[in-house]
């Protein structure tokens, strides 16, 4: 069954620490896992970028698939 929806969602996100991390337009957005309260959202610049992005982790860095770019957020 569906727990959650994040209506302002523009790809997948991932999940840390009892938290999920996920792409909005404006950035990444954190929200409880449980609940799906949002916690706080980071703003990113993507550049003029308006498609999907898809979010991962390389060690301690987000990672996002953009289009056919990948770029790592620090």
């Amino acid at each position: 069954s569906v727990g959650q929806v994040f209506e302002d969602a523009i790809g997948t996100g991932v999940g840390i620490n009892g938290q999920l991390v996920y792409p909005t337009a404006s950035g990444l957005t954190i929200a409880n896992w449980d609940t799906g309260e949002v916690i706080r959202t980071i703003q990113v610049d993507r550049g003029g970028y308006q498609g999907s992005v898809f979010l991962g982790i390389a060690g301690e860095v987000f990672v996002e698939k953009r289009g056919t770019e990948v770029v790592a957020l620090a």
